[in-house]
């Protein structure tokens, strides 16, 4: 077995062993050897990180191309390991304890536990919404000065307790009465480190509750379930997206933008209150709302039903492939080498570089496979010679060649302008994409319309017998006008040419799956969290 050299780059054991060792974890190091204990961690480690990348698929074929971009990211980040995850676990819940203090804040404000704390936060945003830019750039500023500096000075000067106040607002004089206490993450055994592991573990579900509800409303219309409702969606929300993006500060001189945030913002606070709260919860899921929520997106759904005529019909290409004859001295007649997707003329790639034709032929047209990724046109046996040989010559910029346009073939011609040994002449098919489903929600009259339209392109395609120019001018015709090529196998062999084709990996065509998308709107709100 041959070992590439001067890569500079470990890999596999090595390459644990090396960052193993540079980082110095688990065991001790003495030139190139390694304990007992660090070795067994390091395998463990690598049989782990390998096993998941072998047996663990993809979530989904559109989170394929994250998860490329991921892997490269996180291939100079160390693998996964449980003794790095709990440490870095354990790091991060001991430095929790201000993230949720401020949540408790967020909570104590909207359940109106303190009033006066409540109308005073309600006060800042008020400022906030008329004067935002004076009001967010100083935030951070007065919170730095009496959220961090003013408690931390009180508690160096500590005050006197005073009998008529909770709290007395004049610090002691003279010298400060206690060392300064710098923040520090809070000890493992601490009965702060459990508390912030069991806001860790209940505010989880904040987050999971978010994502379950942004998932679930987005999949009404923006995941092109309903590729109507989607493409409406998509133009309403493209036009309001250009507008905002051009018009808003021209716009937002007229509108009122601060009126419509101020009224939101009290009303939803003064609805939370403990006096109204109950009522307006009970109000907001009721069945009543829920189905004049529903008639609204009913009535919009059917708008677009009737303006939106949506159909789309498979996307159908022409694909070509030559037959190979050569003059045989013996017998002095012409002899099928196969059909290839090579022309073979005199300066074609395979040509110059000495290649034997006839191992990227096959025999017959019925060997002949469809790109990755297409299927033929079912129930069709469309193969048509192309009447046209003239046309691809002269788009192929093909040289030393003599048509004959009444046979339609294709022959060599010498540098001395004989007719050389092979010839050659087109065959065309049609293809149309593969499909991982079956639509089971589209418009009967719109699917009918669809088929024929399909049926009149495979019955001109197969009576006419003409390449791309030719089908140009079908009526109604969804065949694409550029030629693809199909692939050719050899018999008796699993090797096979790779086809001019759009996609990377072929797909099968699996037949009684059935895909449906969103027949209404009426789901659109009705989610659970």
């Amino acid at each position: 077995m041959s070992v590439k050299q001067g890569s500079g780059k470990p890999s596999g054991l090595n390459s644990g062993m090396s960052k193993f060792a540079s980082n110095g974890g688990g065991g001790s190091v003495t030139g190139s050897s390694l304990s007992s204990a660090g070795i067994q961690k390091l395998l463990t480690d690598n049989l782990v990180e390998k096993v998941m990348k072998m047996a663990l698929p993809p979530s989904s074929d559109m989170a394929l191309k994250s998860l490329t971009e991921r892997k490269q990211f996180a291939s100079g980040r160390p693998g996964l390991s449980v003794n790095i995850m709990s440490r870095n676990f354990r790091q991060m819940n001991a430095r929790l304890s201000q993230p949720f203090a401020i949540l408790d804040e967020i909570i104590k404000v909207f359940s109106w536990t303190n009033p006066a704390y409540t109308i005073s936060i309600m006060l800042i945003y008020t400022h906030a919404v008329m004067k935002p830019l004076p009001t967010l750039t100083s935030l951070p500023i007065f919170y730095l000065l009496f959220g961090v500096m003013v408690p931390h000075y009180f508690y160096m000067h500590k005050p006197d307790e005073c009998m008529y106040l909770d709290g007395n607002p004049t610090p002691s004089q003279g010298p400060p009465l206690r060392k300064p206490v710098i923040p520090k993450p809070v000890p493992e055994l601490s009965q702060e480190f459990v508390l912030n592991l069991t806001d860790l573990q209940n505010h989880m579900m904040i987050y999971v509750h978010i994502y379950d509800f942004m998932n679930e409303w987005l999949s009404k219309f923006a995941y092109f379930t309903n590729e109507k409702m989607s493409t409406a969606i998509f133009l309403i929300l493209l036009v309001v997206g250009l507008t905002n993006a051009l018009f808003l500060d021209t716009l937002s001189k007229y509108l009122p933008i601060k009126g419509f945030l101020l009224t939101t913002g009290w009303s939803l606070i003064f609805m939370l209150h403990p006096k109204f709260r109950e009522w307006f919860l009970s109000k907001a899921n009721s069945e009543e709302t829920r189905l004049r929520v529903l008639t609204l997106t009913n009535r919009f759904e059917n708008i677009i039903n009737e303006h939106l005529r949506y159909a789309e019909i498979r996307e159908n290409k022409l694909v070509s492939v030559f037959e190979i004859q050569q003059f045989s001295e013996k017998d002095r007649c012409w002899v099928l080498v196969g059909f290839s997707n090579d022309d073979y003329t005199l300066f074609s790639d395979l040509r110059i570089n000495q290649e034997n034709i006839a191992d990227h032929c096959t025999p017959s047209l019925d060997d002949v496979k469809p790109p990755i990724a297409w299927e033929w046109v079912e129930d069709e046996d469309s193969w048509a010679l192309d009447l046209e040989p003239i046309v691809w010559v002269e788009r192929g910029f093909i040289q030393y060649v003599d048509i004959d346009m009444g046979t339609k073939w294709v022959y060599d011609l010498t540098l001395e302008g004989k007719r050389g040994r092979y010839r050659r002449r087109m065959w065309t098919n049609v293809c149309t994409r593969q499909m991982d489903y079956h639509y089971i929600d589209i418009n009967e009259e719109e699917a009918i319309v669809a088929e024929d339209r399909i049926n009149t392109a495979k019955s001109e395609n197969h009576l006419q017998g003409h390449h791309r120019v030719s089908r140009d001018s079908m009526s109604g015709s969804s065949i694409n006008s550029e030629e693809t090529k199909p692939t050719i196998s050899r018999s008796g062999s699993n090797n096979s040419v790779d086809s001019m084709s759009n996609s990377d990996s072929s797909k099968k065509n699996t037949k009684g799956e059935s895909f449906s998308g969103l027949s209404s709107l009426t789901d659109l709100l009705n989610v659970t969290v």
